[in-house]
């Protein structure tokens, strides 16, 4: 019996502590984010109708709606899809007529819904359904919709794909002001500081750069630029290039006259330090003093601007490229319109547009002239002599028969005028002789 009692303590005992875990287990654990479920019934005739759901850009959403509408009497049912494509009379152009639409905020874009449809959210406000109809008061029919909203919590410890960029107690990111384990200087500048050799390789940049453009090397300035700075630099790559090909084709050597020319023979380049998302650079060079602007892109530094520390304004501020490439090919068509009238050169224009045509044709005669020349040496090395060649014997000219002239043998018998021989009737006078 005391044996029995025993065991029912310590079974007693066990159960107590358990239930004492279990309760920290349990204690610990967090709920699951706040889950809402809302239905709305949609008319066919109904514009945009606020559904006074606010929407926030950490939810997670997910619509699912069915039902249908007539856009006319005679019209088929159409789903929640919709058909065909609107024009720009329908609320939202672009997308299918007839559709169910949505979209956050009073202002916010199209958004199609369909029959099913998961997002997050890019802005914040309230949800707004229409039917996609320029004229839907003739509608019949509805659709009917079921929105799912999960909503993260921050702080619970797990990392909602809607947290990063807002939750640092859930979620670590380049940029949150830490430098977590799987960050590095390389990776996450922003957080983690810059590498050292991320110095050196910023100022080589900048010193390459006043380099390539002090020798017009189109090249490499693209090479080390992004952003307009390039597309400034490509368009001048580009106009040189055609340059280039007007001078070839007219056939004199000149030097382009619209190339930026710089001198940096006592050029100084500083780095000046890291910022958000890029890093920055001094350069002075005679009393000019400029700040450099980088962006690191895949493990490489690009000049992306240039700011006059004078006039503190950006290089690329209204810098238009279209213009730019207009003015150049202007320039190329007055310069070579004025080059060939100087050099009276007159080029026929398919030679202009091939001259690699003449220098083909040119060729060719050659070898036909030599082949000439090498058969008939060969048929006179053979012959002994050069070959007789049969003229073809003209034709014989037919002799033409001498016609004698007529002479006036009688006279008229009424005028006494002249007459031919055969001749009936005066010519003076008219009288048959």
């Amino acid at each position: 019996m005391a044996i029995k009692k025993g065991v029912f303590i310590v079974v007693l005992l066990v159960s107590v502590l358990l239930l004492v875990l279990c309760s920290f287990a349990f204690a610990e654990m967090r709920p699951p984010p706040p889950y809402e479920r809302f239905s709305y019934s949609l008319p066919g005739e109904s514009n945009w109708t606020n559904t006074l759901t606010l929407l926030d850009t950490t939810d997670s959403v997910i619509f699912e709606a069915d039902g249908g509408i007539r856009h006319s009497r005679d019209s088929p049912m159409v789903g929640p899809a919709g058909q065909g494509e609107a024009d720009e009379d329908f609320p939202c152009p672009g997308l299918p007529a007839y559709s169910l639409v949505a979209k956050i905020g009073e202002r916010g874009k199209c958004i199609l819904i369909g029959e099913h449809l998961a997002m997050v959210p890019d802005v914040d406000g309230f949800l707004y359904f229409a039917v996609n109809d320029k004229s839907p008061d003739d509608n019949a029919g509805k659709f009917s919709v079921q929105v799912s909203i999960t909503r993260p919590v921050c702080g619970d410890g797990t990392c909602d794909i809607a947290e990063v960029g807002k939750c640092y107690e859930d979620c670590d990111w380049c940029g949150d002001g830490e430098c977590n384990a799987d960050e590095t200087c390389g990776t996450c500048s922003q957080d983690c500081g810059y590498c050292e050799g991320d110095v050196a390789g910023i100022e080589d940049v900048v010193n390459r750069y006043y380099e390539a453009l002090e020798q017009n090397d189109f090249e490499t300035l693209t090479e080390i630029t992004t952003g307009t700075l390039y597309d400034y630099h490509n368009e001048f790559k580009r106009f040189e290039r055609e340059f280039q090909k007007e001078i070839k084709l007219i056939g004199i050597d000149v030097q382009n006259e619209l190339l930026p020319s710089i001198s940096i023979e006592d050029l100084e380049v500083e780095f000046d330090g890291l910022e958000e998302g890029g890093a920055t650079a001094v350069a002075r060079y005679h009393e000019t003093e400029e700040e450099i602007m980088l962006k690191k892109k895949l493990d490489k530094w690009l000049i992306e601007d240039i700011k006059d520390n004078d006039s503190d304004e950006l290089f690329t501020t209204g810098l238009d490229i279209g213009e730019l490439r207009k003015n150049h090919n202007k320039y190329l068509k007055t310069f070579s319109e004025e080059k060939i009238k100087e050099a009276s050169v007159i080029v026929s224009a398919d030679t202009t547009k091939s001259p690699l045509k003449l220098v083909f044709f040119t060729i060719i005669a050659i070898v036909i002239f030599f082949s000439i020349i090498y058969f008939v040496a060969m048929a006179v090395k053979k012959r002994g002599s050069f070959p007789k060649i049969k003229m073809p014997k003209p034709h014989l000219k037919k002799k033409s028969r001498k016609v004698s002239k007529l002479k006036k043998t009688k006279k008229c018998k009424k005028c006494g005028a002249g007459m031919y021989e055969n001749g009936k009737y005066c010519a003076e006078c008219g009288k048959k002789n």
